[in-house]
């Protein structure tokens, strides 16, 4: 979840310092969406920035099916003792 946040964080970060945004809450809400695949649409990106939000959301997706597979290997691991 760390690591997650600090994504959303991080992508929140480069709007605001670009412009995209005049709050922090709403490029870290924007981020947030956007990130986890969301996409309410209920806050959008200025129309020269909005493919920077396809790039956001394959960012999340890639992340999560990263998290994914190290849990699942955690898990295998502790089911198996260890063993490989």
């Amino acid at each position: 979840m760390f690591a997650h946040t600090l994504e959303i964080g991080l992508w929140a970060w480069v709007f605001f310092q670009h412009g995209m945004f005049t709050q922090w809450e709403t490029a870290f809400y924007f981020a947030g969406a956007t990130f986890t695949t969301l996409g309410f649409g209920d806050v959008l990106l200025p129309n020269d920035w909005r493919l920077l939000s396809g790039a956001a959301a394959s960012n999340g997706l890639l992340l999560f099916g990263l998290s994914a597979a190290f849990l699942f290997d955690v898990v295998r691991q502790l089911h198996l003792g260890g063993k490989t």
